[in-house]
């Protein structure tokens, strides 16, 4: 407005003054502008954005999205800003979610990241972000969308498990939990302690009791499977709370820890999951079915897409499950 009122005045005091030269300055003003917002409009026909097709990480955690701007045109590109419009789950680090680049090279390309933080388990599409540039007067500027066809999956956070009772061995450092796990119903010998209150007469020891003068058990190992078949529920209305703190999202949480602790410990972990294509038949993600990285981070990719959804009946999943799973190891609802 400022430009176009003050070639306004350049060409009245022309009239005024009878000057000839002052209706060119005018004309040039004019055309200045009407070539700036020509370019302004034009500047962003040839811009394309390129971007990693897949990004995952663990809820709380940090990551980093290449991006790469590039210009397919025969000029240059100046203030070029990229706007990402993250939806709920994501938060970008990047002030306002903005993105600046001052000069995209003619027939080059410019890359930048965003950094954005993984709030909440999900599989998110980034389809809308927004690209603006203004021209090189910086009077006109416009956007447009571009397409940015990337996939981030934010896995659930693996939190550590007190007592998950997969490994095969108690702890040693805590009595308590040695306690629980090595139970009169246990098969294999482990040896031979103090007495505590709540122990049946019948493990006594009198062999010990005899030379140490107090009374001594027997203890017996409880035999503990190194095998865990999980099985997601994902029937609708199963998901109670809000944001992150709801029972689905509790369940994935924990259904994550496990198969780590198997993954960590040796053992073996199946992860099914109720198929979404109207049958009973659950989705198997299973150790046996590739390397031990790759189950394990199936397992997570699974676990991220996981939704409550399904209307088939829980029961018929979990038939399912136990028919293909591995007869001498433990089920997880």
């Amino acid at each position: 407005v400022a430009v176009l009122c003050s070639s306004l005045f350049l060409y009245i005091v022309g009239v005024v003054l009878a000057v000839q030269s002052l209706f060119f300055m005018a004309a040039a003003v004019v055309g200045t502008v009407l070539a700036s917002y020509l370019f302004s409009r034009l500047s962003l026909s040839a811009l394309r954005l390129e971007c990693s097709a897949a990004l995952a990480g663990h809820e709380d955690t940090t990551v980093t999205l290449p991006l790469t701007v590039v210009n397919e045109g025969r000029l240059p590109r100046f203030v070029v800003t990229l706007e990402l419009r993250l939806p709920a789950g994501l938060t970008c680090l990047s002030e306002q979610g903005e993105l600046f680049i001052p000069l995209v090279p003619a027939a080059g390309r410019s890359d930048l990241v965003a950094t954005m933080r993984l709030e909440k388990r999900g599989a998110y599409r980034l389809t809308d972000v927004r690209v603006s540039a203004v021209d090189p007067l910086g009077m006109f500027g416009s956007s447009r969308p571009l397409p940015a066809p990337a996939e981030i999956l934010v896995y659930p956070q693996i939190v550590p498990l007190l007592n998950p009772a997969l490994s095969g061995r108690s702890d040693p450092r805590s009595a308590e939990t040695s306690h629980r796990e090595l139970t009169p119903g246990g098969e294999e010998f482990h040896g031979v302690r103090q007495y505590v209150p709540g122990d049946g007469l019948r493990r006594v020891h009198w062999k010990s009791t005899a030379r140490h003068g107090q009374f001594h058990v027997i203890e017996f190992a409880q035999p503990v499977s190194r095998s865990v078949s999980l099985i997601l529920d994902t029937s609708a209305g199963t998901d109670a709370g809000r944001g992150r703190e709801t029972t689905f999202e509790y369940a994935c949480r924990l259904a994550a820890s496990l198969l780590w602790h198997c993954h960590q410990h040796g053992g073996r972990g199946d992860l099914f999951l109720p198929s979404t294509n109207g049958g009973p038949a659950a989705a198997v993600v299973s150790q046996s079915s590739g390397a031990t990285g790759d189950w394990f981070r199936a397992a997570l990719c699974a676990l991220a897409r996981a939704v409550p959804s399904t209307t088939e009946p829980f029961d018929a999943v979990v038939l399912e499950a136990v028919a293909n799973a591995d007869p001498r190891g433990q089920y997880l609802l």
